[in-house]
């Protein structure tokens, strides 16, 4: 970038010359091409080496044709960036650093981290999962009775019913297979969430009884998060401060956090 740079400066010093003067100044040939082997094709070079014996007229024009090549080229080469400076600190802040003066961690985070007892980056790094779960995204179509599994589907329809405890279905699909996902509650937010057509992820425990498939209570997702979807992930114990209230999205926090 920097030889492109230096070439450009030369031909706009060129563009500006008088005739007299232009037809009088020689070198170009091995000065640009310098520059620019880096960045023209080998036929552009080669008439490149030739400038010093054109007349004036075609130098002319060579000149105004790489000093627009140029400006192409600069439009298509990205500048570097600017590497950004790391504040670097002593060993034993690994140890004593506060979760709470971090940055990068959102308040809910730090609230999750708070109700495990989990304080300084040392902690958070050695806090070790109790288990792993697979959430891994599957076919619908291949799935057994009793499998957990996480679905992206696509909603169809959803209408409040009268089941025993449960209170909503919602109708979902993968392709041509259809899967019922109900609900203990009927709250709003969930006729907001389940619009018809819109593409949703599902994750939770499925039934099958003849022909039907159905999930109850499972966990919903708006939008893919690449941090705790489509992958094996750790399930956190939530044992610690009481004091801090918990949400079924508690433990996906501490896994962002982590």
């Amino acid at each position: 970038m920097k030889n492109l740079k230096k070439a450009k400066a030369i031909l706009e010093r060129l563009k500006g010359y008088d005739d007299k003067l232009l037809e009088r100044t020689t070198g170009l040939s091995d000065t640009l091409s310098q520059l620019l082997e880096s960045y023209i094709t080998p036929a552009i070079l080669e008439d490149l080496k030739q400038i010093d014996t054109l007349t004036l007229p075609k130098k002319k024009a060579f000149i105004d044709y790489l000093y627009k090549l140029i400006n192409e080229l600069e439009s298509k080469i990205k500048p570097k960036e600017e590497k950004k400076q790391i504040e670097q600190l002593p060993l034993s802040d690994f140890f004593t650093k506060k979760l709470s003066s971090l940055n990068i961690l959102k308040p809910i985070e730090k609230r999750a981290f708070k109700k495990v007892g989990v304080e300084t980056v040392y902690d958070a790094l050695f806090f070790t999962p109790k288990k792993y779960e697979d959430r891994r995204l599957k076919k619908l179509s291949q799935l057994k009775d009793g499998d957990t599994a996480l679905l992206k589907l696509t909603v169809e329809d959803i209408k409040k019913i009268k089941k025993g405890k449960l209170k909503v279905k919602v109708v979902l699909r993968q392709g041509n297979v259809k899967i019922n996902a109900y609900f203990v509650h009927d709250k709003p937010f969930l006729f907001t969430f389940f619009r018809k057509g819109k593409e949703v992820y599902l994750f939770g425990k499925v039934s099958k009884y003849g022909k039907e498939i159905s999930m109850v209570q499972p966990q919903i997702f708006n939008e893919f998060d690449p941090i705790i979807m489509d992958r094996i992930v750790p399930v956190y114990s939530l044992r610690g401060d009481s004091s801090v209230k918990t949400t079924s999205q508690t433990i996906n926090h501490l896994r962002r956090g982590v």
